[in-house]
Order: structure tokens, then C-alpha cells, then sequence
């Protein structure tokens, strides 16, 4: 599911409010990861783990079940990433950082590599 955020921008920069509490989803980790322009992470699922991602830095390319999505830094979008479903990532840009939101914390176990 992608979820567009509103970018509040003027001649000092930019804010995007990338989540809130109240929107239900209890973010229990962050992880930022660095992803190599041109390879994929590997894809994977997680059992019980759901995620949120966005980009934070360079240009991403994310891969969820049978979709590939573009995400950027700055562009205010999210991707939530539910139990169970496939996902991979790739950077684009010589820097990438995808930040990750995890509802609970990873413990052992909980990634199936494909």
C-alpha cells in the first residue's frame, strides 16, 4: 500500500511529516539501511514483522509482491509492507538510505529469504 504524505515547502526548505502514532501503526524499530546502486538487497518476507519504508536518501527502487515502486528522497511517500509478502530493495543513486519502521522488534526467525 502506498501512502503519499503532503511536502510543506518554502525558501528555507522542506518538512514532510512521514508518521504519526495516531495512524495506528505501532512503530517499534527503525533501521536505516544503505543499499549499493545497482544491487538488489534480497528478497525476502517476514512471517509476523510489518514495515513501513521510505527513502531518505538518493532514489530507491522497491520491490513488493508483484510490484516494483520508485521511491525518492523528499517525494513524502511510504510504503507499508504487510506480513508475509515478499520485498526487496535496490538503490539507484550513488547514496540511498531507506529508513525502515518495524512494528515489533526482528528477532531470529523471523526472515524467509527466497
Amino acid at each position: 500500500m502506498l501512502m503519499k504524505r503532503q511536502k510543506h515547502e518554502d525558501h528555507r526548505g522542506w518538512v514532510i511529516e512521514a508518521w504519526r502514532a495516531s495512524e495506528g501503526f505501532g512503530c517499534q524499530q527503525v533501521t536505516l539501511v544503505g543499499c549499493a546502486p545497482g544491487i538488489w538487497k534480497g528478497l525476502h518476507f517476514h512471517p509476523r514483522k510489518a514495515s513501513v519504508w521510505m527513502c531518505a536518501g538518493g532514489r530507491l527502487l522497491a520491490r513488493v509482491g508483484d510490484s516494483v515502486v520508485p521511491l525518492a528522497a523528499g517525494d513524502g511517500v511510504l510504503l507499508a509492507i504487510p506480513p508475509g509478502v515478499p520485498h526487496d530493495v535496490m538503490g539507484l543513486a550513488k547514496r540511498n538510505v531507506l529508513v525502515e519502521l518495524d512494528n515489533e522488534e526482528f528477532v531470529e526467525g523471523d526472515k524467509v529469504r527466497l
